[in-house]
């Protein structure tokens, strides 16, 4: 998180709008290198947020600002899952 904080870095706020009110429950960060128009993207969302299709919806907001608004080329993301944390994982 440190990391994300530095720098031109672009954040959202992943929202779950299911409910009375808006409730934060995740972030999505790009990280930006605008020498070569490519963005690494980072998504976390809290464990009662998965399997709910809130990071895909999310994914293509941030996929949508990184291409249309940002102009960037690429936009790569790595997977890390750690098993045994989440019983859907």
């Amino acid at each position: 998180m440190a990391h994300q904080l530095r720098g031109e870095n672009i954040r959202f706020t992943i929202y779950d709008l299911g409910g009375s009110e808006p409730t934060p429950v995740g972030v999505a960060t790009l990280l930006p290198d605008h020498s070569v128009r490519a963005a690494e993207f980072v998504i976390m969302l809290g464990p009662e947020a998965r399997g709910r299709g809130l990071g895909t919806a999310a994914t293509r907001l941030a996929l949508d600002y990184a291409f249309h608004v940002t102009n960037l080329r690429m936009v790569w993301l790595k997977v890390r899952a750690e098993r045994g944390r989440d019983p859907r994982v």
